[in-house]
């Protein structure tokens, strides 16, 4: 993974940028909390047309999982219209609810989960009783696509390593 360092000089052309055009202009600039980049985001110019969304541990990204969770199980359902048959309703709140948990308010678990569940080859309540561990995998293993550095970054995200040390 490279890691990009943006002066504050570059800083100050996106937001000159960004305040003299007329067209709607976004920028998403993800940082760790560095002192030279907290500090060009609060400069009155810079602060006054920024929104600043911290991630830390008041951060409380469950209900914003939960509703991607939902969202992305109607999609499957629409795949699979056998699945709205199926009594109880399937995925169950609970379901719901557990996945949110043990996705602890990272959103690559939660994403990575429902495109392993999301396949046109496997039936969706199986690939989930996997994710539970309620059933083997078989040759189909989750999360067999990450990659080195997914998992890295992911080890090496605040809420686990605060959970690990705990």
């Amino acid at each position: 993974m490279h890691r990009i360092q943006i002066p504050t000089i570059h800083l100050d052309v996106l937001f000159r940028a960004a305040k003299e055009v007329t067209a709607p202009l976004f920028f998403l600039i993800a940082s760790r909390p560095e002192i030279h980049i907290r500090d060009a985001f609060n400069e009155p110019f810079h602060n006054s047309f920024t929104l600043r969304i911290v991630l830390d541990d008041a951060y409380r990204p469950d209900a914003d999982i939960k509703l991607f969770l939902e969202s992305r199980f109607r999609d499957i359902k629409q795949k699979h219209s056998s699945l709205s048959q199926l009594q109880p309703p399937w995925p169950s709140e609970p379901d719901i609810a557990r996945l949110v948990q043990k996705s602890s308010g990272q959103f690559i678990y939660a994403s990575t989960v429902m495109k392993y569940i999301d396949s046109q080859y496997y039936w969706p309540p199986d690939r989930l009783n996997v994710i539970f561990g309620l059933s083997a995998p078989g040759d189909d293993i989750p999360f067999a696509s990450w990659t080195p550095s997914t998992v890295t970054s992911l080890l090496q995200s605040p809420i686990l390593t605060k959970s690990w040390t705990s």
